[in-house]
């Protein structure tokens, strides 16, 4: 059976953000995680989901991005300034990447294709 990825996966383990690009966000006993950062827009649709999940923004310790595509690291910008203790793992590319100009701007644009998805704009 094939699922979406939305809300519990299994146990400390939950699917967050829009399912075309789900963070999971996992409950360590005693650290948390979250897994991958999606397109920018979706930074506030994570920050919801982890305020809730983790029962508050500062339970959030680490965040894991798998590779140095956009559509895996556009949020992380944004929960940084919003969970300012949060610890960022990426590959050595990714903070360079996010400092290019031509980057941000594809990073808009693959986000307002989302504008109209559920979970984004509303």
């Amino acid at each position: 059976m094939i699922r979406k990825a939305m809300g519990e996966i299994e146990g400390p383990v939950h699917a967050a953000g829009h399912y075309i690009y789900p963070g999971y966000m996992i409950k360590g006993g005693q650290k948390n995680l979250l897994i991958e950062a999606g397109v920018n827009i979706l930074g506030p649709v994570y920050l919801k989901a982890i305020q809730s999940f983790f029962e508050g923004v500062n339970l959030l310790d680490y965040s894991f991005v798998s590779q140095s595509h956009y559509d895996h690291l556009g949020a992380l910008p944004y929960l940084k300034r919003a969970i300012p203790q949060l610890t960022i793992g990426a590959s050595p590319r990714v903070a360079p990447l996010l400092q290019k100009k031509n980057v941000i701007a594809t990073m808009n644009f693959l986000s307002t294709q989302l504008w109209d998805y559920p979970y984004v704009s509303g």
